[in-house]
C-alpha cells in the first residue's frame, strides 16, 4: 500500500500543473514549464492491474507553489489504511512532470493530459505504473 500512495503522491504533483495550466498540450516532453499553483483534490486512483479506487476509499489533497508540492494522502482498503503526507519539488516541460520527493518516496516521471479543470496523469515510479485523475478545487 505504501507504493500506491507515493506513486499518487507523483500523480498529485503532475496532475496539478496541468489543471493550473488550464490548457492541452499535446507535444510530450516539449514547451516551457507550467507553473501549477493551487490546491487539488483526488478524484480516481490505479495502480498497475489493480482496481480504480476514488473516494470515499481513496481521498487525497495536494498544494503546489510554482515548484513545490505538498499531499496528504488517505487509501482504506479493508484491513489495511495507508496515510501519506509527503512534500518536495516538481519540475515540468510541455506535458511531461518530474517530482523529487525531500522524503523517502522514489522519484516518478510521467505524461498529464488537462481536460477543463480535470486532471489525467499517467507516470511511473520505480516500474510502477499509477494513473489519477485530480480536480482543481
Amino acid at each position: 500500500m505504501r507504493r500506491q500512495a507515493s506513486a499518487v503522491l507523483f500523480l498529485l504533483g503532475f496532475g496539478a500543473a496541468a489543471v493550473a495550466a488550464c490548457s492541452s498540450n499535446s507535444s510530450t516532453g516539449t514547451g516551457g514549464s507550467t507553473n501549477l499553483s493551487g490546491n487539488y483534490s483526488l478524484i480516481a486512483f490505479k495502480e498497475d492491474t489493480t482496481p480504480t479506487v476514488g473516494p470515499p476509499i481513496a481521498v487525497g489533497t495536494l498544494a503546489l507553489t510554482s515548484s513545490q508540492y505538498h499531499l496528504n494522502l488517505q487509501i482504506n482498503i479493508p484491513g489495511d489504511t495507508t496515510v501519506e503526507v509527503d512534500s518536495g519539488t516538481y519540475t515540468t516541460k510541455g506535458d511531461s512532470i518530474f517530482e523529487q520527493s525531500s522524503g523517502v518516496l522514489p522519484n516518478a516521471i510521467g505524461t498529464f493530459q488537462v481536460k477543463g479543470d480535470t486532471l489525467d496523469i499517467n507516470v511511473t515510479e520505480q516500474l510502477l505504473a499509477i494513473q489519477s485523475v485530480w480536480v482543481k478545487t
